[in-house]
């Protein structure tokens, strides 16, 4: 079963990035040897994941950052963000900058999204990656979130703090830094990366509001995700959207076929024209992502098989045992004994 293309498919416009770096001395020449290509335009940017992880990984070393990601966003604005900022920033409201953002978000990312649902009686702001955990994704998704607080209050014109906040990552010393960002509620080592906020804001009025703007912005924008539909390929879009929904409940084929913006009988039709159906493409990349994360983390199997919507561990190893032929214990052993192996050629030559 082959494994999904992610690196070439899946990135950030992050001129953002480039520009906080120039201020803060770094040479274009250094991004470019970190990212592996030359950026002869700052103003034009656009890293694979993998390189906009490396190179955020390297930032905050390079600056001696710990907490990078928060410093960044403490100068990001609705403008950093392009098209993007510009329909969320003349919303009317946070509701409504909420579904903005949800929709067009895959105009300036893929890899990666914000996720929005009301839940007890809080209405929650969820930032995925799909990354296995490491200090280059705890910098992108402390950014996202800090970035997401400071946009939303720079739009209402006033203090707009979060009920609770979670991470998946534990806690970068010292915790005053992060409650000067998000204040006290902070929980670390959860199982989702979220901001929290009582419902009844949804409706709160944004002072930057211009609706006849808006409508100008979310035509240029529906242009822009137009041709990102048809330049990308529908199953590589399902795949995508499965990839990132599998720990919550929009993960089945109506709710993957509403965020492809097409009916899922129109999706269930383009799959059995291609050879394939739902339930395969899931799987595939359910084995894609416990394939990746099995290797490249040390993430528990109970912990991997719950990012993929297994509540219980051994239904995740039934279901790989079925998949693969092999356990995710032996998988992770034969791909640690492979690595082994082959570091020890390498140092031998």
């Amino acid at each position: 079963m082959a494994d999904i293309d992610q690196r070439t498919s899946w990135g950030i416009h992050a001129e953002w990035l480039v520009a906080y770096l120039i201020q803060e001395g770094v040479s274009l020449s250094e991004i470019s040897a970190i990212v592996g290509e030359k950026i002869s335009n700052p103003d034009r940017v656009y890293l694979q994941i993998d390189d906009y992880l490396g190179l955020l990984g390297w930032s905050a070393k390079r600056l001696s950052s710990p907490h990078l990601g928060m410093d960044m966003a403490e100068q990001a604005t609705a403008e950093t963000f392009g098209t993007l900022g510009y329909l969320i920033k003349n919303s009317p409201n946070i509701a409504v900058f909420c579904e903005m953002l949800e929709q067009y978000q895959v105009i300036l990312m893929t890899g990666m999204k914000f996720s929005f649902r009301e839940i007890g009686g809080l209405f929650e702001v969820q930032w995925q990656i799909f990354r296995p955990p490491s200090e280059s994704t705890r910098q992108d998704v402390e950014f996202s979130l800090a970035a997401f607080l400071n946009v939303s209050r720079d739009a209402l014109g006033k203090p707009f703090n979060p009920k609770k906040v979670s991470f998946e990552h534990e806690c970068q010393l010292p915790l005053k830094r992060y409650e000067d960002t998000f204040g006290t509620n902070i929980a670390f080592s959860q199982q989702r990366n979220s901001l929290y906020f009582n419902v009844e804001m949804l409706d709160t009025p944004l002072a930057s509001r211009d609706l006849k703007l808006l409508d100008i912005v979310k035509s240029y924008a529906d242009s822009k995700l137009s041709k990102w539909q048809l330049c990308d390929n529908l199953i590589e879009q399902a795949k995508f959207i499965i990839s990132i929904s599998l720990e919550t409940e929009g993960a089945g084929v109506d709710s993957v076929a509403q965020s492809l913006h097409v009916t899922a009988r129109t999706l269930n039709r383009h799959l059995r024209k291609n050879g394939t159906n739902y339930k395969t493409i899931r799987e595939e990349v359910i084995v894609a992502l416990a394939k990746q994360a099995l290797r490249e983390s040390n993430s528990s199997i109970t912990a991997i098989g719950s990012k993929l919507g297994y509540s219980e561990s051994s239904s995740f190893v039934r279901a790989f045992k079925r998949l693969t032929g092999t356990t995710p214990v032996l998988f992770r052993k034969l791909s640690l004994d492979k690595s082994t192996q082959f570091s020890q050629t390498s140092s031998t030559k």
